[in-house]
């Protein structure tokens, strides 16, 4: 049996172009990851260019969107790159794409939505079926916040800025929000538990705070982190 399911091909829903996958690896063996600690992980992938070829080119666009810290982007606004390493966890499920699965099964461990790539890039469908094949436990991020209301139950909204985080509270999302140095937390925030920050002292599988907003009277956190 293979370590991974793909929920998902067809054009990104960011652009209406493109040909792109959505892989939930490590449905059998847990990723390793220290920081988020025991969880499956969804890669949105371009389906027939490898990850660094597309980022290279900008067709990472289809799966990555307006994400600032895109390779291209960064690059022209002195933004710090995505610390994703292409050729290592997005490179190594895209070579072996065509082993995993499209019939959608159950697995046992919490899922982190867009391990690579905006979960915005998927149908909410797509969404909602990985969500019902793990175990009811997830993590999300998308920096669309502002074109997918849609994604709000699912997803924190990814924020670079102040301004961002207060716009989109003031739209009903939880926020997860990068702080520059010298930058002081919103109130309505704290800083995520699994960060350098707060002494590491959960993972994002026991933790769970990032699961978006269940509805308007959740009153939960938003989640800050240091810029890294």
């Amino acid at each position: 049996m293979t370590n991974g399911i793909t929920f998902y091909r067809g054009p990104s829903q960011l652009t209406g172009q493109g040909d792109i996958l959505a892989i939930v690896a490590n449905t059998r063996k847990p990723s390793a990851n220290t920081k988020t600690g025991p969880m499956s992980q969804l890669w949105i992938l371009p389906a027939t260019q490898h990850p660094h070829e597309a980022a290279t080119t900008g067709d990472d666009v289809h799966v990555c969107g307006t994400c600032p810290r895109r390779p291209q982007t960064a690059a022209a606004t002195g933004e710090t790159p995505c610390y994703v390493t292409l050729a290592h966890g997005p490179g190594s499920v895209w070579k072996a794409r065509e082993s995993y699965p499209a019939t959608p099964a159950p697995f046992r461990y919490p899922v982190r939505l867009g391990a690579w790539g905006d979960p915005a890039a998927l149908p909410l469908d797509t969404i909602k079926a990985v969500i019902a094949a793990s175990n009811g436990r997830w993590t999300g991020y998308t920096h669309a916040w502002r074109t997918r209301p849609d994604l709000k139950p699912y997803c924190m909204a990814s924020c670079d800025t102040l301004a961002d985080h207060a716009e989109a509270r003031a739209a009903g999302w939880r926020t997860f929000t990068v702080l520059s140095t010298g930058a002081t937390a919103p109130a309505d925030t704290i800083t995520c538990p699994a960060s350098k920050e707060a002494g590491q002292r959960m993972t994002c599988a026991q933790c769970n705070l990032c699961n978006g907003a269940q509805g308007p009277n959740d009153r939960r956190k938003s989640i800050t982190i240091a810029a890294h």
